[in-house]
């Protein structure tokens, strides 16, 4: 089974209730991480969206699919910090000398 068909098996076992909770979770979360708004917008958005997902988890047979859709919603970007160009210069260098 290929990934598109599994994608297409999972959306016509699901009800109109999950398809919409999961719509309103995604739409929610895209209007939260969204910096034209709002604190207040982004917050009540924000709780719209974890509220949508805990339902739909809550709904799903599979409890595997729930927690994957209530997850990916507090999944972050990795933090970098910044790393001092002295490192960078003996991170060049050892890359650069032959062994």
């Amino acid at each position: 089974m290929s990934m598109l068909e599994g994608l297409a098996s999972t959306l016509a076992e699901m009800s109109f209730v999950q398809l919409a909770l999961v719509f309103l979770a995604v739409g929610a979360y895209s209007m939260a991480i969204n910096g034209a708004f709002g604190s207040g917008a982004r917050s009540g958005a924000a709780s719209t969206s974890f509220v949508a997902a805990v339902a739909f988890a809550a709904l799903t047979p599979s409890w595997i699919s729930g927690v994957v859709i209530a997850v990916e919603e507090e999944a972050r970007a990795p933090f970098r910090l910044p790393v001092p160009q002295s490192l960078r210069a003996l991170a060049a260098s050892v890359i650069r000398s032959p062994l």
